[in-house]
């Protein structure tokens, strides 16, 4: 299950795991770049990963090959 909001200046996409089993991934997606954060328990904080939308669509493509080296080419 997964929503999509639209803010001013942002995209914002939550993943929620149906099964309860992780904490929520929420996605923003900037003019500057994507951020995407989930909670982490342990440290009680938010761990956030930060993307170019180049590097994002670059992984995005890298889940649907197989094993083996690859260059994208814009």
């Amino acid at each position: 299950m997964f929503t999509v909001e639209e803010e001013f200046d942002e995209s914002i996409v939550t993943i929620l795991d149906v099964n309860g089993q992780y904490e929520d991934i929420i996605m923003y997606y900037c003019e500057n770049g994507i951020y995407i954060t989930q909670y982490n328990e342990q440290t009680d904080k938010d761990t956030i990963i930060e993307l170019t939308t180049e590097m994002w669509e670059t992984m995005i493509e890298a889940y649907n090959r197989t094993n083996g080296t690859y260059i994208v080419s814009k």
